[in-house]
């Protein structure tokens, strides 16, 4: 693990050295390359190799970083939009907005992968609307995201979270939800939370 959990990247590495790896693979788990899968994790990578020259250390960066990884992860998407809506009621498309919320990175990059990533589906499913939100680094936030989504009048705020896993940011993610429904001035707009 890069941050708040263990083994930290450096200790994993040293776990396969000395389990007597030599030739080590590292993929990052994180959707695009963000900071995190761009800059500190080659770093750790490069530093760890320096110290143990015997080591043959191979990095493949982010999962939606190689060849139609972009495409991989937009049909994810699509299958998190589609069950959402089946377990909510009927609204049409056309009355609905988009709301993807990822994680944000300084890499401006990535935030305007999830931006492109909003116009496409908005475009080929129909949304009224559609914008990228981020939790954290990149703008807009998750609540002035919602904000937007609520000015617009739409029947539906569609939220779908771009995170591989549940943990604090989806939580995070939940408050947010429960916080601009409770303080809205909207009348009658749903907003339904699709799965990461």
């Amino acid at each position: 693990f890069l941050e708040f959990a263990e083994p930290t990247i450096p200790q994993g590495l040293e776990n396969l050295r000395a389990q007597g790896a030599r030739d080590i693979h590292a993929v990052a788990l994180t959707l695009f390359e963000g900071k995190h899968a761009a800059q500190d994790i080659p770093v750790l990578l490069q530093n760890f190799g320096a110290n143990h020259p015997e080591l043959r250390l191979h990095y493949g960066g982010g999962l939606g970083g190689g060849l139609h990884g972009d495409e991989k992860i937009l049909a994810i998407v699509e299958d998190r939009i589609f069950e959402a809506e089946a377990g909510a009621a009927p609204v049409k498309r056309a009355e609905s907005f988009l709301l993807l919320v990822a994680r944000g990175t300084a890499t401006e990059r990535a935030g305007d992968i999830y931006q492109k990533m909003a116009e496409r589906l908005r475009e080929s499913h129909g949304f009224a609307g559609a914008l990228a939100a981020f939790s954290g680094l990149a703008e807009p936030a998750t609540a002035a995201g919602l904000t937007i989504a609520q000015q617009t009048g739409a029947a539906r705020i569609l939220v779908v979270p771009c995170f591989l896993f549940a943990g604090k940011l989806l939580e995070d993610l939940k408050k947010t939800i429960q916080t601009a429904a409770a303080t809205t001035q909207t009348v009658g707009t749903q907003t339904t939370k699709a799965p990461p």
